[in-house]
């Protein structure tokens, strides 16, 4: 936006080297160099960078790059560097999430661009005579068609909140020993508001007060971030915002994620999308865990107390009904 802002004369000879777009993308690199160094260098934070570095690379190179191939080699990059970071949770909540995400997107694009060539070409309107007409009746209809655009913008953005969620669902359970029924739909008004308001207010901010000493918009800043705190304080404590879920063995998450990964071959390779059924890959996700959960719930349900040696002394586990 600000690059085409410029005075007509300087935008003239930029562009006759490179488009905005590629220009904008040079000038982000900077700004994203900065901010992987206050974020210590976390490997959400990396991937994250690596991702980005390389979609910025295939604007300067006219090259849509393939989001699952970004995804893969910001892994092979961040093991090679770190091997022991796979077994490390956020590298596995944040590449899962993101595979999550990527294939509801990648989903909701083919559908996308499935309707778009059903609809009539614009450019074939726009060589009639009354090119005029039609582009009024088009903007009437734009306008008229604003609700249901919003609507699935809001469809869009839960879809996408819910693949995040039930993707890293397992892993959450496997080690918090609960799933939160209430993340999907409060993640769709925090993480915007943390992400564009409290976030960029905060550096903007923080490079003010290193250049002035004054830290501005401070108490602004502080109500936005209390009333955040306030809502997750408050939606926690809902009875329905939480299932507890009990300890379970290892392999249901091995059984989980292949049958994700099952589904990213199906969906990537259209010859055998179309010989296979999606019942594959939600039979090997899906079943072992029905199959568990009805073998624990068939259980007697009471309080079951385990004595243990611990060397030194004597340890008493006490499990109650709930687990």
């Amino acid at each position: 936006f600000l690059v085409k802002a410029l005075p007509y004369n300087m935008l003239v000879r930029l562009t006759l080297y490179l488009t905005p777009s590629q220009i904008a993308a040079i000038l982000c690199i900077p700004f994203m160099i900065g901010y992987l160094g206050i974020s210590d260098m976390s490997i959400p934070s990396i991937r994250s960078f690596i991702m980005i570095t390389l979609f910025l690379f295939g604007l300067l190179i006219h090259r849509k790059g393939f989001w699952l191939n970004t995804l893969l080699f910001a892994a092979v990059v961040i093991i090679l560097i770190q091997p022991d970071s796979i077994l490390d949770l956020s590298f596995q909540l944040s590449f899962i999430a993101v595979l999550c995400i990527g294939m509801v997107a990648e989903q909701m694009d083919r559908r996308s661009a499935e309707q778009q060539g059903n609809r009539c070409d614009p450019q074939k309107v726009a060589d009639f005579p009354g090119q005029k007409v039609a582009e009024r009746l088009e903007q009437f209809k734009r306008f008229k068609l604003l609700p249901a655009a919003l609507l699935r913008y809001c469809a869009t953005a839960l879809k996408i909140s819910l693949a995040a969620s039930i993707g890293t669902a397992p892993l959450v359970a496997y080690y918090f020993h609960y799933f939160s029924l209430v993340s999907p739909i409060t993640n769709l008004i925090i993480t915007p508001v943390i992400g564009f308001v409290i976030l960029p207010l905060s550096l903007v901010s923080s490079f003010v007060f290193l250049a002035s000493g004054v830290f501005p918009l401070s108490s602004f800043i502080d109500a936005i971030t209390i009333f955040v705190l306030d809502v997750i304080k408050y939606t926690a404590q809902w009875n329905f915002a939480d299932i507890k879920i009990p300890a379970f063995p290892p392999v249901l998450l091995v059984m989980f994620y292949l049958g994700i990964l099952v589904y990213v071959f199906l969906t990537f390779h259209p010859s055998a999308y179309r010989l296979s059924s999606i019942a594959i890959p939600v039979g090997i996700a899906i079943f072992p865990i029905v199959f568990y959960a009805g073998i624990k719930l068939s259980e007697h349900r009471g309080i079951s107390i385990t004595y243990l040696d611990v060397g030194q002394g004597d340890s008493a586990v006490v499990e109650l009904p709930d687990k």
